[in-house]
């Protein structure tokens, strides 16, 4: 869903206010998504998840990638939401591998 936002976003020249709400929100953000892509969690254990998404975090520097993704959305920044994105997919992976036994 994410990656057709930016890209609708790309093409319009901005993101919607729609979009900068779901960026905003653990349930709609792209982590969010993530997470439930990846099935590695259910809705009450999100918080969870997103810390976990969270780590590690860019030293120097306490902001975590979905944070760094809503303010690429929220500056209509579509390259660095794009590459926030992948990040974000990648950590997903690497949290889904070490979940699996």
């Amino acid at each position: 869903m994410w990656r057709e936002r930016i890209a609708e976003a790309r093409e319009r020249g901005w993101f919607t206010y729609d979009d900068r709400q779901a960026a905003s929100s653990y349930t709609t953000c792209k982590v969010g998504e993530e997470g439930r892509r990846s099935g590695l969690y259910i809705l009450h254990e999100l918080v969870e998840f997103s810390e976990r998404m969270a780590a590690p975090l860019r030293p120097h520097n306490w902001e975590c990638d979905g944070i760094l993704f809503w303010k690429a959305v929220c500056v209509n920044d579509f390259n660095e939401a794009d590459r926030l994105a992948d990040a974000i997919e990648d950590r997903a992976l690497q949290l889904k591998r070490e979940a699996t036994p």
